[in-house]
């Protein structure tokens, strides 16, 4: 393709390959339409809804109430001993071995 008439030659070729195509015919009419039920969807909605909020509602209260038996934890109180340093001596030399 040149440069000059590459509009023209794009145009022809586009013409060309249109010619060539035979589009299928599409034909609504013959396509069954499903019957809608838009309570029922809204009722089967509702009910599923609801179930599942309630166990999710019955899991989370078996959950919270499953530590109520738990037997607190009894031990003897531990002994602390106290240690008070008396101050260094200024004049004392510590030798640190190597």
């Amino acid at each position: 393709m040149s440069n000059k008439n590459f509009d023209d030659e794009l145009a022809n070729l586009y013409q060309q390959r249109r010619a060539n195509i035979d589009a299928p015919e599409v034909d609504l009419s013959r396509i069954k339409q499903r019957k809608q039920y838009p309570f029922m969807k809204w009722v089967i909605a509702s009910i599923t809804g609801g179930l599942a909020s309630f166990g999710i509602f019955a899991y989370v209260n078996y959950l919270a109430s499953n530590h109520t038996n738990v037997t607190p934890v009894t031990s003897v109180p531990m002994q602390t001993t106290t240690v008070i340093l008396a101050p260094a001596k200024e004049d004392t030399k510590v030798a640190i071995p190597l």
